[in-house]
């Protein structure tokens, strides 16, 4: 397991991407749909961590990853010594630091969301996947302000609303 040290340096630079590049990004309308958003993260984060900082701690970024059941739009994992000697470089990971759920839509539906707070709660609870979670999501429409509850909470308590319907 990699120290805090690492762990603490990938969560700045995840949140520096998101609050600062993709927002500046976002506002000079350099995003157009997901997969411009899921470059743009990679591109800023590879940036901001560097290559020599990633080399050196066996750290890559990887987009559209699966591996033990997890699906992710990118993440940041921890190669072993020797990778490229265990046939496919999936099995070269020894470790997931960070993992980033990306959703960029522009209608109302917020059923997309819901689905990769699902994925994500997934993650962690079924597949016991330990590592940093991100949803760096951007929805294009407006919502009332609930000052009782944040997004996740309303989020939660959407699902379980549409659930008890359901029954």
């Amino acid at each position: 397991m990699f120290s805090e040290k690492i762990y603490k340096e990938v969560d700045s630079a995840i949140k520096k991407v998101w609050l600062e590049d993709i927002k500046k990004d976002y506002l000079q309308y350099s995003l157009l749909k997901e997969d411009s958003l899921k470059n743009a993260f990679y591109y800023h984060l590879r940036r901001r961590l560097g290559d020599h900082y990633l080399l050196n701690n066996h750290l890559r970024i990887y987009t559209e990853f699966h591996y033990m059941g997890l699906r992710a739009d990118l993440v940041v994992v921890k190669l072993n010594e020797n990778p490229g000697e265990n046939g496919h470089l999936k099995n070269d990971v020894d470790e997931i630091i960070a993992v980033v759920e990306m959703k960029y839509k522009y209608d109302l539906s917020d059923k997309p969301f819901l689905s990769d707070i699902e994925k994500v709660r997934m993650s962690i609870e079924e597949y016991k996947i330990i590592a940093l979670y991100y949803l760096a999501f951007i929805h294009e429409v407006e919502y009332e302000v609930n000052s009782t509850l944040s997004w996740i909470d309303w989020c939660y308590v959407k699902k379980t609303d549409t659930l008890n319907r359901e029954k």
